[in-house]
């Protein structure tokens, strides 16, 4: 939940504003997105659900997660599949990313150099990507990642994260 709504009939409730920006900014800005390929998501935190609740409302049905740590993605995952059945959600060891086969169209970080010392640097090697794949950092500080930068250098869609989260605002 990252914000409260106000309805005059029912009062106050919770959203989140993330998860609709996301498709909205994606709809709006990525020509033909192809959502019958795999999705790839770095990371657990509450960015990262939101991020998958937009690939589900954008029509995502293979959702890949890797993350710092194996409870935390499994955890996820199970939250997940209680609520949306027709979605296959993955879990990838972090020390088996960089033996995924090239079957993911896009790509979402939700983790930030700056504050993981723990960093999966598996992810730069971007085996797991198609050609011309969709890649999204949802970090805004650095404006220019070492993720992304990696990213337009193999060709693929870059999305930074200070677009996305400006769209968000």
């Amino acid at each position: 939940v990252d914000s409260l709504m106000f309805d005059e009939k029912k009062g106050y409730w919770p959203e989140i504003i993330l998860r609709d920006a996301m498709a909205e900014y994606l709809t709006l800005t990525v020509k033909n997105l192809d959502v019958t390929q795999k999705a790839f998501v770095v990371g657990t935190c509450g960015m990262a659900r939101a991020s998958i609740a937009s690939l589900v409302k954008l029509g995502f049905s293979k959702i890949n997660i890797t993350g710092l740590d194996q409870e935390s993605a499994l955890n996820l995952i199970k939250d997940f599949k209680e609520i949306f059945y027709n979605v296959q959600f993955e879990y990838t060891k972090r020390s088996d990313v960089t033996i995924l086969a090239g079957t993911h169209g896009l790509v979402i970080n939700t983790l930030s150099l700056l504050d993981s010392e723990d960093f999966p640097n598996e992810i730069y090697y971007f085996n797991f990507l198609k050609k011309g794949g969709l890649v999204i950092d949802l970090v805004d500080i650095p404006s220019e990642t070492p993720f992304l930068k990696i990213a337009k250098d193999i060709g693929a869609m870059v999305v930074h994260g200070y677009e996305l989260l400006g769209f968000y605002d």
